[in-house]
């Protein structure tokens, strides 16, 4: 089978490739340079009023809208929060066919999703799509004659992937709101809204809404058997520290724009095992061995004070085991969209804490696009009943381009020159010993 990965359109792949250029020669005035114009330009009124006026065009154009597929990114976190589209459009369509298609990996956490009529866990390449990916499009597609296709995808963005389907490239649509709101502080900026509210927005132009939820956040739906794995591995392990909080770090991130540097890892670690909290401490998938080079790098009996998460656990088994943890601490990623979803039973029998408190740290991405944060304007708060940080490493170059990490190929990654780690380990300390914590093993 032929490998397509380096032969997809790729769309911006060229602006994103010379930026790195830019601001590897001019870090910070390159980067303002970028976002000035990229936002200036796509952000601009402008471009938000004709992509808006041509996509209502096309609503009204449409006869029907009784089979809609939604088409996640590649991704497990966009598996995640693309669900944020189907819950808007359910708000006015409660009774159409609605199908979803995503990463196979991520399947285990969305199926217990009843807003979602079909769902289609087929895709297996990641960032890029492979062969199969293109030909199990093509087939889902013809198959059920969609009325509308929605596509987070960007590397589906070749007319022969849909056929004569009408479709709404959602990244296209969402983009100029989003790129004009980054240059406002006072405006939530998160993708999951986005995605929510602008199919909304758009929806409304054409038909009535028929129910009034309001949106607090996208879920992850949890089996009773991952649930009894996760218990089982925590009745197993034996905490360093059994009557103080439980923190789970995961030290991965899908690129290494993202991924935070061996060094601040360390620190941190190091600081929150010197306070006697307990880690379980996940594994590297995109960096593997990360965690063993974690143990490695700590300083005599600190290593021995680290609980590891296998890296056979589940992406689910890792949901349900992260719903028992006071803190879940880490950078930007597919398992930081999980721990701040909603967790929710499939069967019905189990009760979920969903009071997880949410740290994150972020480089080369845009922390109000993708972070969670309770305390700040213009951010989102995580779907937990517990509060939510995000700490922004300072960048010199850091700028809108940064979002596609796949494209980029800076010399130099500036994306972490500094953290303030004892700003973040405080905090930590501040938030576990407010008189509303709720411990390890207090609810069931």
């Amino acid at each position: 089978m032929i490998d397509l990965d380096k032969k997809i359109p790729q769309p911006y792949a060229g602006l994103i490739r010379n930026s790195s250029y830019l601001t590897d020669a001019f870090p910070a005035s390159g980067g303002r340079l970028i976002d000035s114009f990229v936002c200036g330009v796509w952000g601009s009124k402008m471009m938000s009023s004709l992509m808006r006026n041509n996509l209502t065009t096309r609503m009204h154009s449409i006869r029907t809208l009784d089979r809609i597929l939604v088409v996640s990114d590649l991704n497990i976190g966009d598996a995640v929060i693309t669900q944020s589209v189907i819950s808007g459009i359910r708000n006015f369509l409660p009774r159409s066919f609605i199908d979803y298609m995503i990463n196979q990996s991520a399947s285990d956490l969305i199926k217990g999703n009843h807003e979602i009529s079909n769902l289609y866990p087929v895709f297996t390449g990641r960032p890029y799509p492979n062969v199969k990916d293109f030909i199990e499009l093509r087939r889902i597609v013809t198959e059920n004659r969609y009325d509308l296709v929605v596509n987070f995808c960007p590397l589906f963005s070749r007319k022969k992937d849909f056929g004569d389907v009408n479709i709404i490239h959602g990244h296209n649509a969402i983009a100029p709101g989003m790129l004009k709101n980054e240059t406002s502080s006072s405006e939530i900026n998160h993708m999951i809204l986005h995605m929510n509210l602008f199919f909304q927005k758009l929806l409304t132009t054409k038909f009535k809404k028929a129910r009034n939820d309001s949106f607090k956040g996208v879920s992850v739906f949890i089996s009773d058997s991952a649930v009894a794995k996760s218990r089982d591995f925590l009745s197993r392990i034996k905490l360093k520290f059994p009557d103080h909080p439980v923190i789970y770090f995961n030290p991965d991130a899908s690129s290494p724009y993202t991924t935070l540097p061996l060094k601040y890892q360390v620190d941190i670690i190091s600081q929150l095992l010197y306070k006697e909290y307990n880690i379980l401490l996940g594994s590297g998938y995109s960096s593997k061995g990360i965690e063993k080079t974690i143990i490695d790098a700590l300083q005599g009996p600190l290593s021995d004070k680290i609980t590891l998460i296998p890296f056979s656990t589940s992406l689910d088994v890792m949901a349900a085991i992260v719903d028992r943890c006071d803190i879940y601490l880490g950078g930007d990623s597919g398992p930081l969209h999980i721990a701040a979803a909603k967790k929710i039973s499939s069967s019905g029998n189990i009760f979920f804490r969903n009071r997880t408190a949410i740290f994150s740290v972020f480089g080369a991405t845009p922390a109000r696009i993708y972070g969670y944060d309770s305390e700040h304007s213009g951010f989102l708060a995580s779907n937990q009943r517990a509060p939510s940080r995000v700490y922004a490493a300072p960048s010199p170059c850091h700028n809108i381009t940064c979002i596609d990490k796949k494209n980029k190929i800076c010399k130099v990654i500036r994306g972490f020159e500094s953290l303030d780690t004892k700003e973040i380990v405080s905090d930590i300390s501040q938030f576990i010993y407010k008189p509303r914590k709720a411990g390890f093993f207090m609810q069931e």
